[in-house]
């Protein structure tokens, strides 16, 4: 009998030894006996805890399983997604951007162009995918809108003919979209836009710089009103360090006043220069990321939440980013294809050239696999992030999940969602089959980081009291006699 990797084990304020799997998904508490026979592998408690899931015949079990749904999984088929940058150019020049050495003035070309749509068919020669994903990118995709009509208006029509369901977002800062800009954005089939916001005007203004040196807060807010005019949604990031974060509880009143989602974003040393020209003290002071993971804590304990806001936080992902996935391409102005966003114009992950004569039986999908890393392999964090962002991971000096740091946290708080407990060992939610869980068919969303982000996100709450809501255990589990 071995423990399960995925078990968290934390003291509650009460004396109570919470457990949580996070994999399996079950929450219990013990008393002393029962935890020493956890410990201990034997004892009176032995077949509850085995029955509940947090300990088992052989742990690796679970490791491999998520290895071989992992790999499963990154070929995906009925699916296919593209981010595409027609031109790294920017009506800002954000100090910290980690395109700053890439060439600005390349836009996109029709070779480029007629390559994309190559590509796409390829692909959906090999795969007959379902759905279809176009993703804007840049710099600022917003300069180049012409690029985005002939070829949002080109992919609709070629979904269309084959029955393809069509979705498009834009990664925008939104200080260039005007009301006719948003139309047509709209008109596109553009449903989602993701501007960033990084404080109030004063702090904003210094660390977003409009080229111009014009009020990008300003502009930002009506590029963002613009778009919900034009009926496209708008979720707005907040970049976070220890500077910007006095304005995040002001910016989300202002927000959800107007209907608007605000979500913490850490913001991230990506070059390995801060503290050098622009990108220092006093504009900007960084967090650690467990800093950052405390920092998001707080805010989470200030924010009324439910049973089922820590439910859906606290739930597996099957992979953390599209990066992940044989079927998804990042394509920078030149025609070169990457699988990161982070890695657009560099040519060391240079997959192929969108113009060049490329066999689509040939690419390779993506090496990466978390589950195999003996860092992650037996992290009780892995089932929730799924080894986080590669990228981060190579490029950071800490690119662990955010959660490796307060998962104690969140699992003390969802068991204050329950009644008190009974019994030596009682089990508050049930363990799910993890061999159900990934059976059932993949389906490629915002998992990992985003999904956790998002449920820091409210828009209804007047203040910031702490609500909880109590629920009934879904299950218990008696003291064998």
């Amino acid at each position: 009998m071995q423990h399960s990797y995925y078990n968290v084990i934390v003291d509650s304020d009460a004396g109570e030894h919470i457990i949580f799997n996070t994999l399996r998904g079950c929450l219990a508490v013990m008393n002393d006996a029962a935890l020493a026979s956890y410990k201990d592998l034997d004892g009176c408690y032995l077949n509850e805890l085995a029955n509940a899931g947090f300990i088992l015949e052989d742990a690796e079990s679970e490791a491999l399983l998520q290895e071989q749904a992992f790999a499963a999984d990154k070929e995906v088929s009925d699916w296919m997604a593209i981010s595409l940058a027609p031109t790294l150019a920017c009506n800002y020049e954000c100090p910290y951007c980690y395109e700053q050495n890439h060439t600005k003035n390349e836009v996109i070309s029709d070779d480029v162009i007629n390559g994309v749509f190559r590509l796409v068919d390829k692909c959906w020669q090999r795969d007959h995918f379902k759905s279809f994903e176009l993703a804007w990118y840049g710099g600022e995709p917003t300069l180049c809108l012409d690029v985005i009509e002939k070829v949002s208006s080109y992919l609709k029509s070629y979904c269309n003919k084959r029955n393809i369901k069509f979705d498009s977002t834009a990664l925008s800062n939104a200080g260039n979209i005007a009301k006719k800009t948003a139309e047509r954005l709209a008109a596109c089939g553009v449903t989602r836009c993701l501007p960033t916001i990084d404080g109030l005007r004063d702090l904003h203004n210094r660390r977003r710089l409009a080229r111009d040196r014009g009020d990008s807060f300003a502009r930002t807010l009506d590029g963002i009103k613009n778009l919900r005019n034009a009926g496209v949604e708008v979720g707005v990031a907040h970049n976070l360090d220890r500077n910007s974060v006095a304005d995040f509880w002001q910016l989300r009143k202002d927000l959800h006043a107007n209907g608007l989602d605000i979500f913490p974003s850490l913001m991230k040393d990506y070059r390995g220069d801060f503290g050098c020209g622009s990108f220092a003290k006093p504009d900007f002071n960084l967090f650690t990321r467990e800093d950052y993971a405390w920092q998001v804590h707080e805010f989470f304990s200030k924010t009324p939440f439910t049973v089922d806001a820590l439910s859906l936080m606290l739930r597996p992902v099957r992979n953390f980013c599209r990066g992940q996935l044989k079927n998804y391409y990042v394509i920078a102005p030149s025609g070169d294809v990457v699988r990161c966003e982070g890695r657009i114009g560099n040519s060391e992950h240079r997959l192929f050239n969108v113009i060049e004569d490329f066999d689509i039986s040939k690419i390779q999908s993506p090496s990466y696999n978390p589950v195999r890393d003996s860092t992650c392999r037996k992290c009780p964090v892995l089932p929730l992030c799924k080894g986080q962002c590669a990228w981060d991971r190579a490029t950071l000096d800490d690119g662990c999940h955010i959660l490796k740091y307060t998962i104690g946290a969140y699992v003390k708080d969802y068991r204050n969602c329950f009644n008190e407990a009974s019994g030596a060992l009682t089990v508050l939610v049930d363990s799910r089959d993890p061999i159900e869980f990934f059976a059932q068919p993949f389906v490629c969303d915002y998992p990992g980081e985003s999904v956790f982000a998002g449920t820091l996100s409210y828009k209804d709450e007047e203040d910031n009291s702490l609500t909880i809501t109590k629920t009934r255990y879904r299950a218990k589990v008696k003291r064998r006699t």
